[in-house]
């Protein structure tokens, strides 16, 4: 008899995924060094708490993930900056399997983006989202197109297209505008499939907005673009 195809959905589980509620807590740290006094250095923490909750059915889950990021800038003479920036969000994510190749992927992320002092600000208040359509000839590959939406960000409407190819356990090509990335599972591993380690390496358009007081009192807004080559371990 014939082998049935692989299962798509499976195949989206991540590894780590629980059955209840609370999925994991995922800490990150960024630095971009200043090297000189007239440039911008940016220290950045972030802290994600992911949870998911049935969808009308459990096998079709909407993921819930509060997060919280806190930007220190090192600032360049001359420029009247803030010298922290806070992320404060909660982004709903939900994606659907039809015909076992094709997937629709949606998310929606109301936040507010300020500095110390201007979280009552109507410039604080921002709504990001993510439109993606995919198609997987195979588990191992698949093909997204779409768009991303930045409320207030440098660029408000940023394509994304390419390919996620992850041939085995150990590597994955993430072909992907804007921000593509390659991963490899490290050899000392402790667990494979329970307790990894990953090296990777990418880059990143970094495009959002925020609402700041400057040193007259006056709000304003602080529109921010970068771009960034990064290599990281993750565990």
């Amino acid at each position: 008899p014939g082998t049935a195809e692989p299962s798509l959905r499976e195949s989206l589980t991540p590894i780590d995924a629980r059955k209840g509620f609370f999925q994991k807590i995922k800490l990150t740290g960024d630095v971009i060094p200043q090297g000189a006094y007239d440039n911008l250095g940016w220290t950045e923490f972030g802290l994600d708490l992911v949870t998911a909750l049935p969808f009308f059915t459990r096998e079709n889950p909407i993921i819930i993930t509060p997060s919280y990021d806190i930007h220190f800038l090192d600032r360049p003479i001359g420029f009247d900056l803030p010298p922290r920036l806070h992320d404060v969000a909660i982004d709903f994510h939900v994606f659907r399997v039809f015909g076992n190749h094709w997937i629709a992927d949606f998310a929606v992320q109301p936040g507010l983006y300020s500095d110390d002092y201007s979280f009552d600000s109507s410039e604080a208040l921002r709504f990001n989202g993510r439109a993606l359509g995919v198609y997987a000839p195979t588990v191992e590959t698949k093909y997204a197109l779409g768009v991303t939406y930045l409320d207030g960000g440098w660029s408000k409407v940023v394509p994304v297209v390419g390919v996620i190819y992850k041939p085995n356990d150990d590597v994955e090509y993430q072909i992907l505008f804007p921000t593509p990335r390659i991963s490899w599972r490290l050899p000392w591993t402790n667990i494979p499939g329970k307790d990894e380690r990953w090296m990777f390496i990418s880059l990143e358009y970094g495009n959002q907005a925020w609402a700041f007081q400057q040193n007259n009192g006056e709000g304003d807004v602080l529109a921010y673009r970068d771009y960034r080559a990064i290599i990281g371990i993750e565990r």
